[in-house]
């Protein structure tokens, strides 16, 4: 038995270990998807800001040489399209800037009509977008990607009108060609990865400007994108579509776009893309999982081993001995003790702890038991006294009402004469006074002793079931007041509520007003009626008692409902006792009464 739980123990600390490591295992293919995305998205953003820094680059090119031809634009010579005084304005601006390699002014029908470069024959660039839309629009206009007619190159042409003097006509347009040198001289290789391409498209999808970035230089990338020939639909669309705000893919690139607009113009007259391959951004996610790989192979590998050693050396011993004297002491042998010699060491504390254990358990369970017998005799002695003071309440109460009855009985026994002088009228109306006051109060009473007697029987001596008190105190009063053949008919409905004593006092106390109430003024003229009582509940804290009987109704019988003893009484014990309200609704026929109070908490 001990060799099993040896090995069981072992098995234990090597499952521990493993646990502990499992869980970083497990994680490490997320943690590299995170590594991969966070590189990915990096790359990205490196792209992007990228794009948008060549973009803007291009555009500050494209408007300073927009205000440059809108400045030449003012020159009486241009504006008079003098051709040899715009031809001394044009060269003069072209040995000044270097980077455009022709200035031509052209007038509305398109002709080239003077130039900064000699032309041997008349050139036509009315079929030229960008001479079109400067006409059109009378602002500064970029056009596609061209082969010059005044300068054999491959360029990017732009256009500014001319207008007359009086601002009021164009007249004209100031043309220049912007050669590819220029924007391929605004890329700046630093930081790239290995294998990114940098493009330059023109507003038809033509590459303007194509480089691939490789061991720290930048070399033309003509061979994938020639120079001047249009991209294909899926990068195109990826640019044109603006893709700004999420990365996309194209083929084995991750890649980012930026458009080139000119002031308030919503069409682009480049685009900027970046390609960065997937390759190069993953490389530094995969070598820092694999080291990641191998740190986490090691540390279980370390782990394992050392909680071997100590499991050999400090646990397996000792522990197999306190067990034994623990699963002893489970099995009830109190009497049973830790074998000091076996749990040495670091133990020896807990074999000590373990027997002083086993004596406290001896000592407690015997104070255990005789705790229990004196509470058990403590209970059973306080529900004796309960039983007995409710018993002997009741008891009292009823003696109360034979006592009430005997006085009645001697009270209709005096002659009439004092009767009649007392009460200022005939001997028998004092009688019935005398009988009815007598009743009301012996019911009053009679409510309290069958509260009582609730609690007697019960076996719980702080609450009571409203449902069966209120069923026996109205079934009383109902035999009480039927003696003479009357047949008024009684119907209880409460849920399931347990009132404390004090409340369902409170509540008889009313049931009673209310029921004498009824017998003795809803019913004059009938022997016949109706009385419904019910409680329901109302939320978690508040109850209602409905009243109703089908009599003559609280109008007919004012003077008793509204104004006597009764009432008082009810609207008393609602107010102080159930901290409720009463309210008398007008339902038509007969008498009714509301009343809302507050249950026990």
């Amino acid at each position: 038995m001990r060799r099993g739980s040896f090995h069981s123990l072992r098995a234990r600390v090597y499952f521990v270990v493993a646990c502990s490591v499992l869980p970083a295992v497990v994680l490490l293919p997320v943690l590299g998807y995170n590594w991969s995305r966070s590189e990915v998205s990096h790359a990205h953003r490196e792209a992007l800001t990228t794009a948008q820094a060549l973009s803007s680059r291009r555009v500050h090119l494209v408007e300073s040489s927009g205000r440059l031809l809108s400045g030449l634009s003012y020159a009486s010579e241009i504006i008079a399209l003098d051709p040899e005084g715009a031809a001394v304005v044009l060269r003069r601006a072209y040995q000044q800037h270097w980077q455009h390699s022709n200035f031509a002014l052209v007038n509305r029908d398109g002709l080239i009509i003077s130039s900064a470069v000699p032309q041997s024959s008349t050139i036509n660039l009315s079929d030229r977008l960008h001479v079109r839309e400067a006409l059109q629009t009378g602002r500064l206009a970029v056009g596609e990607l061209v082969s010059g007619r005044t300068v054999p190159v491959i360029a990017l042409p732009i256009a500014y009108p001319v207008r007359s003097r009086n601002q009021r006509t164009i007249i004209g347009v100031l043309a220049a060609i912007i050669p590819l040198d220029a924007f391929d001289g605004q890329i700046d290789p630093e930081g790239y990865l290995d294998g990114t391409v940098v493009l330059s498209l023109d507003r038809l999808g033509r590459v303007i400007s194509s480089h691939r970035y490789l061991d720290g230089f930048y070399a033309p990338a003509v061979e994938r994108f020639p120079i001047g020939e249009p991209v294909d639909r899926e990068l195109w669309f990826a640019a044109y579509s603006g893709s700004e705000r999420d990365q996309f893919r194209y083929r084995e690139f991750i890649g980012a776009s930026a458009a080139s607009l000119l002031g308030t113009d919503p069409t682009p007259f480049a685009y900027s893309i970046i390609l960065v391959p997937e390759e190069a951004a993953l490389v530094g996610s995969r070598i820092a999982v694999h080291l990641t790989l191998v740190a986490f192979a090691a540390a279980a590998l370390l782990l394992l081993a050392i909680g071997r050693f100590l499991t050999d050396r400090a646990l397996i011993h000792p522990v197999s001995a306190v067990s034994e004297s623990l699963r002893r002491i489970a099995d009830g042998d109190l009497g049973s003790r830790a074998d000091k010699e076996l749990a040495f060491g670091e133990f020896a504390p807990v074999a000590a702890a373990i027997n002083e254990m086993a004596e406290r358990l001896q000592r407690h369970e015997v104070l255990r038991d005789q705790a229990e017998e004196q509470l058990t005799q403590n209970v059973r002695e306080k529900a004796a006294l309960l039983r007995e003071l409710h018993h002997r309440t009741k008891n009292n109460l009823q003696m109360i009402i034979s006592l009430i009855n005997l006085q009645e009985s001697t009270l209709s026994s005096v002659p009439s004469e004092l009767g009649v002088a007392a009460a200022g009228g005939t001997a028998p109306a004092l009688n019935d006074a005398v009988s009815d006051a007598f009743n009301r109060l012996r019911n009053r009473i009679y409510s309290l002793s069958i509260a009582h007697e609730r609690l007697y029987e019960a076996e719980v001596f702080d609450r009571i079931e409203i449902g069966d008190y209120l069923h026996d105190l109205v079934e009383a009063l109902s035999g009480s007041f039927q003696p003479d053949g009357r047949r008024v008919t009684t119907t209880v409905t409460c849920e399931p509520i347990e009132l404390t004593i004090e409340i369902a006092v409170a509540v008889g106390m009313v049931v009673n007003e209310l029921v004498t109430n009824s017998f003795k003024h809803a019913f004059p003229d009938r022997s016949d009626g109706t009385i419904t009582i019910g409680v329901t509940r109302e939320g978690a804290s508040e109850a209602i008692l409905h009243y109703a009987d089908d009599g003559v109704g609280r109008a007919q019988s004012a003077d008793t409902v509204s104004g006597g003893l009764g009432t008082v009484i009810v609207s008393s014990i609602v107010e102080s006792q159930m901290h409720g309200s009463i309210d008398y609704p007008d339902e038509g026929k007969g008498f009714a009464a509301v009343i809302r109070f507050r249950l026990p908490s």
